[in-house]
């Protein structure tokens, strides 16, 4: 697992003051957003794009000190950076977020808390066209002697990398992958975090899918990855501590089904006495999480599974090993 991580850099100018000295002194600061190259496949999010910022400034006790909204039209880009600028007190406890790609303005929240209670929501899986939606939050107070302040910006999307290795399988064994997608794939999730599906409604019917060409990875190179992408799903370590016999019952609930993150691959089948049927597939799947036992799909974290079937590949009949399609010559 990787992070994936940018910076909004702030940077503090610096100018005199007639307050008193025991009161944190305004000043203006630059916000400065790199900004990269658009990414080269069409439907690959540009992982680094900005379009839109959400910057607030929350005093201590929680309360919106300021707001300001702009949209990529109102940035001022020089030499590949996006500056804005804002006024802050030097000294006092300020929390500063910074939301970008939230797709609209959030003047409407003027406090720390409701900010926390906000959600961003995609219309379908790869609605990311605007920029992965991205959020940064530091604290202060920052001294006088501060020269920039650095946003750390964390995608609040996951990127998972998916792999087929064939070494395994005989040699007379052939799997061509027709699709891949994430099923429950959510739809929304907390700006702040952390966020999880709660049920069946908060998913995607069709969650994010690859077809065609984009899954020439796979089916050329049994070392190259597909990527997708989804919102976090932190549901946690749901069969730690549990009997194999309840492990078991709790795998193939309806509630596992309903709201943790799983990839299935629909696979061309044919072996010298087995094959699938015509437009019918193979199903492998399996659940995302950090481990056996754990759900959690964290954002900003980039994730690598690689698919590893044996012999003829038929080995199981379950929700994981679907062999509905395969008939026999």
């Amino acid at each position: 697992m990787e992070r994936l991580i940018t910076c909004i850099t702030i940077v503090l100018i610096l100018l005199s003051s007639c307050r008193g000295l025991d009161e944190p002194a305004p000043r203006q600061m630059d916000i400065v957003v790199s900004v990269a190259p658009a990414a080269t496949k069409a439907k690959d999010p540009d992982e680094d794009l900005i379009k839109d910022i959400n910057l607030f400034i929350f005093d201590g006790n929680g309360d919106r000190e300021s707001h300001k909204y702009l949209k990529a039209t109102r940035l001022v880009n020089i030499y590949g950076k996006v500056k804005m600028n804002a006024s802050i007190a030097l000294g006092a406890p300020y929390t500063i977020v910074c939301c970008a790609n939230m797709g609209k303005d959030l003047s409407g929240v003027t406090k720390l808390d409701e900010l926390r209670e906000k959600r961003v929501s995609l219309a379908y899986p790869d609605g990311y066209s605007e920029g992965i939606p991205m959020v940064g939050v530091v604290e202060g107070p920052w001294g006088l002697d501060q020269k920039e302040i650095e946003v750390p910006m964390e995608r609040m999307m996951a990127k998972i990398s998916i792999s087929l290795d064939r070494s395994a399988l005989d040699n007379d064994v052939s799997m061509i992958v027709r699709s891949l997608r994430i099923g429950n794939c959510p739809k929304s999730a907390s700006i702040l975090g952390p966020s999880k599906v709660e049920s069946g409604a908060d998913v995607f019917s069709t969650g994010f899918l690859r077809t065609g060409s984009e899954l020439n990875a796979l089916n050329n190179n049994s070392q190259s990855e597909v990527d997708v992408y989804m919102f976090e799903n932190m549901q946690g370590d749901l069969l730690s501590g549990i009997s194999e016999d309840a492990e078991k019952v709790l795998y193939d609930s309806s509630y596992l089904s309903a709201v943790c993150s799983y990839i299935e691959m629909r696979i061309e089948y044919s072996s010298p006495s087995r094959a699938s049927r015509p437009e019918e597939y193979l199903i492998y799947r399996f659940y995302l999480g950090e481990s056996v036992e754990n759900f959690d799909i964290e954002r900003g974290c980039h994730y690598h599974f690689a698919m590893r079937p044996e012999d003829d590949g038929l080995n199981e009949s379950s929700w994981r090993v679907d062999k509905s399609s395969i008939y026999e010559y």
